[in-house]
């Protein structure tokens, strides 16, 4: 008799167990996060404030399974984002670069009435750049081409130097690389100017710099910039149980410029 009470209470915690798992099945979310983290969002965001164009523009990359979510929704602040679906990305396009304000900006993610991210961001504010060498903006090869920082840009974490030939600014063209840390001036290799064969490549080039904070990348898009942007500067700054990726914010210093030509 103790052994048949057994066998029925067993039967009960098996059916009881299989039950569970049905109800667990059918009430999941369809992104609820799994153990192996294949089901986790993915992001990558800036703010952008281009004093060259005066503009500003907001936009946010934002999947899951390689996915876009656009039902969002996906806010800046109280400004909620338009979803495109044609480039899969949540974005404001502003009038002008003050309709970003320099300061703490609040991005926040949601899914189907769910938060995936709540977090805050600094923008980055004006600031002015000189070209200090060659002094007189004609570089013959000799010598270094030199720009600096002459007026900080609040809330910075770093900048950015770049260059490239008038006309083709706007289209994934040019060089870039990383101020070095703790300065605010940048020296061009000599091969920014030149061919293969170390030949100058003559003409007028316009000189930038980008102020940052965080990570601002979208892997996707290269012409929100006046040059493309170093490789792996932006590295992926969010990794927690239920997103990862890169955001942060970013300002476009108005241009300086160069003349190459032969001697």
């Amino acid at each position: 008799m103790k052994n048949n009470n057994r066998l029925l209470a067993l039967a009960v915690i098996c059916l009881l167990s299989i039950g569970s798992t049905i109800i667990s099945s059918c009430n999941g979310s369809p992104n609820s996060i799994d153990p192996t983290g294949a089901n986790k969002y993915l992001l990558q965001a800036y703010l952008l404030r281009d004093m060259e164009r005066n503009i500003a523009v907001s936009r946010v990359f934002f999947r899951q399974n390689n996915n876009p979510v656009p039902s969002g929704p996906v806010d800046i602040d109280t400004t909620r984002l338009d979803f495109v679906q044609i480039s899969g990305l949540f974005q404001k396009e502003y009038a002008t670069a003050s309709g970003i304000d320099t300061g703490l900006h609040s991005l926040k993610l949601q899914d189907e009435g769910s938060t995936i991210l709540n977090s805050n961001l600094l923008m980055t504010g004006d600031f002015n750049i000189n070209v200090s060498s060659p002094p007189n903006r004609i570089y013959t090869g000799g010598g270094s081409v030199v720009v600096d920082v002459s007026t900080a840009s609040a809330n910075s974490s770093g900048y950015i130097f770049a260059a490239v030939k008038v006309g083709q600014e706007y289209t994934g063209a040019g060089w870039a690389g990383l101020v070095p840390a703790l300065s605010s001036s940048g020296t061009f290799p000599p091969s920014v100017f030149q061919d293969t064969a170390n030949n100058l490549i003559t003409g007028t080039y316009y000189i930038y710099m980008y102020s940052f904070r965080g990570a601002p990348r979208i892997d996707s898009i290269d012409t929100d910039f006046p040059t493309v942007l170093p490789d792996s500067v932006f590295l992926d700054n969010l990794n927690t149980s239920t997103i990862t990726g890169a955001f942060g914010t970013i300002t476009i210093s108005r241009h300086d410029s160069i003349i190459v030509q032969q001697l």
